[in-house]
């Protein structure tokens, strides 16, 4: 028969009757044995209790990490073996503390037997505990059967004990152990998710858990020895006495017990941390692994283009695994939409595109080389077209495919500002025309072109006469309005292999190609097409309704051969505008190399004028002014050699370069005008005469002559020009009497209230002012009534026309010249003469005052003063 029948039979025989035997009200407890509990053995039982609770709360951990249901339900099993292994302990050694006058002894089969409640009501805690979902009513229900696995243990060991005694219970104290139970155990399950709250650490957690369960296991087991009365037997034991264990045999059970606890503790508790050291690298990892997703597709997101994930497997079919939401903004289809069918964003490229596109991807796909590519698509839905860049890195898959990562951004945006800034850099703003820039490129390539091809090319340099006159007059929007009509006009005119660009502000150009195999055919086209668009450009616009005839000069200059650069002849078609422009305006010159030799000998003389003035090369050359006293009857024509007296000189300035020779004043008078030279070199001269007066009033012959100047409008309107004649004519005192100051038409019209004050500010001063070059202005008439001078000068265009004209009408014009002045007080003076006949003309006209070479060409100084030396008795 096997022994757990043999024992099971005995303990219902024997024993069942007499587990729960309680005192009845008669007996006489005061013969019962008296016992007390040993201190250190009790704190023993205590801590084992707590051990075992430690070490089962630290399996519920383990338990619920476990994916497999034989994983979990085999820590379950080990939990609930080491804490109704400690319980047992517990209970046994708080037994052996208690000491009873008698001997006792244990029954082995009975104490062996009870510790299997212990291990139910641990497999029942660990079970309730490692749920997870903590409910009040699972919590009760698992205290109650915690506290009736402890009671039943506790009683059923209580059993086991063998001594000359009869073991009675008290009832009170019987319920109030079972009570104490199942009150503590479910206060140590209910506990923890209360205490959560307070302790994060999963340790203090178990600890504080453990010493509470602990506790409920001691309180149940001291609770029920004192509701334990053990009443003296006359004869024997009160069990069967066979296979008994003693107190040495029971102390080895339990500490066995209390280290296969520790051991089950240790380990448990290792296992724990390693399993709590991975847990926390797990939820690291995947905290991680969530914040790097997070934040990838909050990039995705954010990024300015569409972020993706690209498949192409050996077969040739198209994935897309990701994309971002951004792929509507883009395509106009929804994320969702492209990953179930791949094909929808290859039907968005743009037809031309497709084949650059796939080519690409084919080329990334071999070389595993990044792919990048700029093409167009048309939106899903629409007919909007876009610039996409595409950009993304290959990897090849295990599998052999091929999968990119990369982001497609709009670049519709980048492409049009880029076309802008192409059309700022390259292109006029107010013509649309190609710009200088442009233009060079333009005109290599047709010079390329003229050389690989034989045939000759030209390019046409155009420039506006007299446009600032326009601006200034009309204001710029007059000036744009022209400019804008003059370039419309030429692309018309352009043939269509040509190229029409502005270069500054009022010049064009026109690139022609195939104008003929040779030079003399290629000069002969140039001078045509140099005519058709002079005319053309020549006839009348309208701006804002008004009529506005437009002159321009025109340089040309034919190329075939690359011997210079686009710039170099640019240069030469602008030489030969600037020559055309010299000879009067309205005209087109073709470049010859003697254009430019002149020009480099005038920029040759620009440079050289400061070095010229410092070096004291300039000079002053006088011409004499002559007067021929009035007769009574001024018609009467004076003969030759009549009384004549000079009067005055005009300073007229002459330049000997060491190495050019003289240069004459028609060479470097309009440079100095144009580069601002002219005012110190005008400087020079006044002050130059205001030294020769000085000096002159030394002398007898020259005494009292007077000495005219000519000064330049930027001289004239120099802001300390007047401030600078005084401080002159404070050095050179005896000179302002006799200084004259000629002024032109142009200057006294350029701001007229301005020269009337400068002009009234001379006079106080004693400078005699003289109006030069009368008659060919504008508005003569009506501004000398305003003007004080002291003289005017009659043109020399009147004096050279009087003798050839058949009407007459010069004579009539001088004649008016010359009764006007005598009405408004002003002497008047004739230059430009040269012959005998002119002078008795001027004289039947009331014009006695002459200037020219029929009396003397100009003289250098000392000739000047031979001269007056030798007439002064004339």
């Amino acid at each position: 028969m096997p022994c757990w029948h043999v024992v099971l039979t005995v303990f219902i025989r024997e024993y069942a009757l007499q587990l729960l035997a309680f005192t009845p009200a008669e007996i006489d407890l005061s013969t019962a044995f008296h016992a007390h509990h040993i201190p250190s053995l009790v704190l023993l039982s205590i801590l084992i209790a707590i051990l075992a609770a430690f070490a089962s709360f630290n399996h519920v951990e383990l338990i619920r990490k476990q994916e497999r249901r034989k994983s979990s339900m085999v820590w379950l099993a080990l939990g609930a073996v080491a804490m109704g292994s400690g319980v047992w302990a517990m209970h046994f050694i708080g037994m052996l503390s208690y000491s009873l006058p008698v001997p006792v002894t244990y029954h082995s089969g009975i104490t062996l037997l009870s510790v299997l409640p212990a291990i139910m009501a641990g497999f029942v805690t660990l079970q309730v505990m490692s749920m997870g979902d903590f409910t009040w009513r699972r919590v009760l229900l698992g205290g109650v059967l915690m506290g009736a696995g402890i009671g039943v243990m506790h009683y059923l060991g209580m059993a086991a004990m063998v001594l000359p005694a009869d073991r009675l219970y008290r009832p009170g104290l019987f319920l109030a152990s079972i009570v104490v139970a199942v009150l503590l155990a479910t206060l140590a399950l209910g506990v923890r998710p209360l205490l959560q709250n307070f302790l994060r650490q999963r340790l203090a957690l178990n600890l504080a858990s453990s010493v509470l369960m602990g506790l409920a296991i001691a309180s149940m087991h001291y609770v029920a020895m004192h509701a334990t009365v053990f009443m003296p037997l006359q004869n024997g034991y009160n069990a069967y006495q066979g296979h008994v264990l003693d107190s040495q045999a029971l102390v080895t059970i339990a500490v066995a017990a209390a280290v296969f606890i520790v051991l089950i503790s240790m380990v448990v508790v290792a296992m724990r941390y390693r399993l709590l050291g991975a847990e926390q690298e797990q939820q690291a990892a995947i905290a991680e692994a969530k914040l790097i997703e997070a934040r990838f597709y909050s990039i995705a997101e954010r990024v300015p283009g569409v972020v993706y994930e690209f498949t192409l497997s050996p077969q040739g079919q198209m994935s897309i695994p990701y994309i971002s939401e951004a792929v509507k903004d883009v395509y106009g289809v929804s994320a969702a939409q492209v990953i179930a069918d791949a094909e929808l964003l290859m039907a968005c490229v743009h037809p031309k595109n497709v084949n650059n596109v796939l080519e690409a991807m084919n080329q990334s796909a071999s070389t595993l080389e990044p792919w990048q590519i700029e093409f167009r698509i048309v939106r899903h839905g629409s007919e909007q077209v876009r610039w996409v860049l595409g950009n993304a890195t290959p990897t090849r898959e295990a599998d052999g495919a091929v999968t990119w990562s990369g982001v497609i951004a709009d670049i519709t945006e980048q492409k049009r500002h880029e076309q802008t800034v192409h059309h700022l850099a390259f292109y006029d703003a107010l013509t649309e025309l190609p710009n200088r820039r442009m233009t060079l490129s333009l005109l290599m390539d047709h010079m390329q072109q003229a050389e690989r091809s034989g045939q000759f090319g030209a390019v046409l340099f155009i420039d506006l006469d007299n446009f600032k006159r326009l601006n200034d007059t009309q204001g710029h929007s007059t000036g744009d309005e022209l400019l804008r009509q003059v370039g419309q006009r030429l692309l018309r005119l352009a043939p269509k292999s040509s190229v029409v660009g502005r270069q500054s502000s009022d010049e064009f150009v026109l690139v022609l190609g195939q104008q003929g195999a040779s030079s003399d055919a290629a000069h002969k086209s140039t001078g045509m097409h140099a005519e058709r668009i002079l005319h053309a450009l020549s006839q009348p616009y309208d701006l804002h309704g008004n009529d506005y005839a437009c002159a321009l000069s025109i340089g040309a200059c034919v190329f075939q051969q690359q011997s210079f650069d686009a710039a170099e002849l640019l240069k030469r078609a602008d030489i030969a505008m600037h020559v055309a422009k010299r000879s009067g305006g309205n005209k087109w010159r073709i470049f010859d190399p003697a254009m430019q030799a002149q020009l480099q000998r005038r920029y040759e003389i620009e440079q050289a004028m400061p070095t010229a003035l410092a070096c004291d090369e300039f000079e002053l050359y006088f011409q004499p002014k002559v007067m021929q006293p009035k007769v009574i009857q001024p018609k009467v024509m004076q003969p030759e050699g009549a009384a004549q007296v000079i009067y005055g000189a005009e300073a007229l300035i002459r330049w000997r370069h060491p190495d050019f020779g003289m240069v004459s004043p028609a060479d470097f008078i309009p440079l100095a005008e144009s580069n601002g030279f002219i005012v110190p070199l005008g400087t020079w001269v006044l002050r130059t005469a205001c030294q020769t007066l000085q000096q002159w009033q030394q002398d007898e012959h020259l005494k009292g002559l007077q000495l005219a100047v000519n000064v330049s409008p930027r001289q004239f309107y120099q802001p300390d020009f007047v401030h600078r004649v005084e401080q002159l004519l404070q050095k050179f005192p005896e000179a302002a009497q006799q200084l004259t100051i000629e002024l032109t038409e142009s200057l006294v019209l350029e701001d007229i209230e301005e020269a009337i004050r400068r002009m009234a500010a001379l006079r106080q001063l004693g400078v005699r002012l003289s109006l030069d070059d009368f008659g060919t202005g504008f508005s003569s008439l009506s501004y000398l009534s305003q003007m004080a001078f002291d003289e005017v000068k009659i043109d020399q265009h009147f004096v050279r026309a009087m003798s050839s004209s058949e009407s007459g009408r010069e004579l009539i014009i001088i004649e008016a010249i010359v009764q006007l002045a005598d009405k408004l007080d002003m002497d008047v003076i004739a230059e430009g003469v040269e012959s005998d006949a002119e002078r008795v003309a001027l004289l039947s006209k009331g014009c006695f005052a002459f200037q020219g070479y029929y009396f003397s060409k100009p003289l250098p100084k000392q000739d000047f003063v031979s001269f007056v030396a030798t007439h002064s008795g004339t």
